[in-house]
């Protein structure tokens, strides 16, 4: 590709899950210019395509309103021959991810990037604008220091698109619990982005991670990181308590701005002068700290002296410690049963099918209720039950359903907690011959209704299993107030479907002369100051605008989805 309109490509920036990243020359204004292109051509389903193609204009659209140091400008958008083209600010300079790669951080640097982060944010929120996908390849340093978000707009539509289909497992280590769960955001959601990316700077290791995605959402919504000084011994009390606050499951219980969160922990690292930050995957090779054993608990046997461990990171097989010679008979009874059970499982999976397996293998043990603690990620995919908080530790998880926990067995054997009991998908029936793969859809929420291959008769509610012939294959996801969503897979590559359903939202721009005037919708003030984007439901408001010196003024609007419309008040004039 030698030209994109006016503009001359000099090189290709990046590559990305959907399209290229062009450095190019625009030839009628003389500058440098960096130009996304995101490939529409793989979408053949002609609805879902105008409703992207859509999308991607209204959130550049709204993005080009925002002037700022700290962010990357959207100059303009355009398609061809099947792409879209988003031309915008070209960045001398590296994004966070790769300086993160190349090992540890300056504390000078982490500062930097939080605060202009947040001062960068919190300017685009109180215009109505959130970006929802804050993460170290969508923040770039500029050769002259400044720290520059990218990707306005654009990457809110690309993170979901490519989260959907699996593409991307990077995206929800960053996503907000309110996020993941379909709510209503407001500019704490970025906040979380920001505090989890805070805390990757300065442990190496991301507070939210699992090797599927159905395992990192599970985690952000229900499951306490582990303490960052358990990775990082030389940061103090006070950053660990100003992280964990901007790590809060609920919106309300975090700090009110980005900037808010920017200064505690500015002044928390000013009161901890031996903190540093660590590189990607150093906190694995450290040794693992022992815990003080609960009141009244019997004293641990004499042993020799325990060889150290490193925390293992997903794929990691090393192996560290040695088993004596008196532990390997037991451990190899152990491997034994376990294989056997192992065993009947897929003998009555093969027979009965997954259901009829699950419900005639023996139950898992079930350990004796922990003590009271934070609890460490574990390596393993399998989502972990959470250990309740202690005094210190951070509030309840959001209202998210939860089972109560099984009676202990008294007479089974001391064992890990079994895993989360959540809603079991609904088998619609097993598979009829061999040819036939069992299907699992989840969605967040649930209870989306998935229709197969445009067959309403070939349809299930989420969280559910479908058998499905080999081949190509479309499923779409419906739910009330939601957006629909569509994807094709291929069978039996993908026997995980994962939808995270979008609310149907409209957006309202609303500008005053003179500007600065508080909002208000349905009677509910809004965070948000004149000029703002508002995105709302579909249907009537009552938006009410106060500025001190001038008349309120109060109109019903009507907001109907995938519209921008514009209520402008000039005071000056009446």
């Amino acid at each position: 590709m030698k030209r994109i309109g006016r503009y001359e490509i000099l090189g290709e920036i990046g590559r990305g899950g959907m399209g290229v990243v062009y450095k190019a020359s625009d030839t009628a204004l003389g500058r440098i210019v960096a130009i996304k292109t995101i490939r529409l051509s793989e979408f053949t389903d002609a609805t879902e395509l105008e409703r992207l193609r859509e999308r991607l204009v209204r959130e550049a659209r709204s993005a080009a309103v925002l002037s700022h140091p700290g962010i990357v400008t959207v100059y303009d958008i355009a398609e061809e021959d099947g792409a879209t083209h988003v031309f915008m600010e070209y960045v001398n300079g590296p994004t966070l991810e790769r300086l993160m790669d190349g090992g540890a951080l300056s504390r000078e640097l982490v500062l930097q990037v939080v605060a202009q982060t947040a001062a960068a944010l919190d300017y685009a929120h109180r215009r109505g604008i959130i970006h929802r996908d804050i993460k170290p390849a969508n923040v770039m340093i500029h050769e002259d220091g400044t720290v520059k978000i990218a990707d306005f707009g654009v990457a809110k539509i690309l993170s979901e698109k490519l989260t959907q289909s699996g593409a991307m497992l990077g995206t929800p280590n960053y996503m907000s619990p309110e996020q993941i769960r379909g709510m209503q955001l407001d500019g704490r959601s970025d906040q979380f982005a920001l505090a989890v990316m805070t805390y990757e700077m300065l442990t190496g290791e991301k507070p939210f991670s699992g090797e599927a995605i159905p395992t990192v959402l599970f985690k952000v919504v229900q499951q306490e990181p582990d303490p960052p000084s358990r990775l990082n011994p030389s940061l103090g009390t006070a950053i660990e308590a100003a992280l964990m606050r901007g790590l809060r499951k609920n919106p309300a219980e975090r700090y009110s701005s980005c900037s808010e969160f920017a200064s505690a922990f500015a002044a928390a690292c000013a009161q901890s002068p031996g903190w540093a930050p660590m590189q990607r995957g150093a906190s694995a090779s450290m040794p693992t700290l022992a815990s003080t054993p609960a009141a009244g608990s019997a004293p641990a046997p004499a042993t020799a002296a325990p060889s150290t461990y490193r925390r293992r990171r997903p794929g990691d097989t090393t192996t560290e410690s040695k088993v004596t010679g008196r532990f390997w008979k037991p451990l190899l009874a152990a491997l034994v049963g376990l294989c056997v059970v192992l065993g009947v499982v897929l003998v009555l999976d093969r027979l009965l099918g997954p259901d009829a397996a699950r419900q005639n293998a023996a139950p898992p043990p079930v350990a004796a209720a922990p003590a009271p603690e934070i609890p460490r990620p574990s390596p393993s995919p399998a989502p972990p039950v959470s250990s309740p908080p202690t005094a210190d530790s951070a509030p309840a998880a959001p209202a998210v359903a939860e089972q109560p926990a099984p009676e202990p067995q008294p007479t089974a054997p001391a064992a890990a907690p079994p895993p989360p009991v959540k809603q079991k998908p609904a088998v619609v029936r097993p598979p009829a011959s061999a040819a036939e793969h069992l299907v699992t859809v989840e969605s967040v929420p649930s209870g989306a209704v998935i229709t197969f291959d445009n067959n309403p008769s070939i349809s299930c509610k989420t969280p559910c299993t479908m058998p499905l012939f080999a081949g190509r294959h479309s499923a779409r996801a419906s739910l009330a107030g939601y957006r629909d969503e569509f994807k094709f897979f291929d069978i039996p590559g993908e026997v995980l479907l994962f939808f995270r359903m979008e609310l149907r939202t409209g957006q309202l721009s609303i500008k005053t002369v003179p500007p600065g005037a508080s909002i208000f919708v349905n009677g509910q003030p809004r965070p948000e100051k004149t000029p703002a984007i508002l995105n709302l439901p579909p249907g009537k408001h009552r938006i009410g605008l106060t500025l001190a010196g001038h008349a309120p003024d109060e109109q019903e609007i009507e907001i109907r989805e995938g519209s921008l419309k514009n209520y402008v008040v000039d005071w000056t004039a009446k």
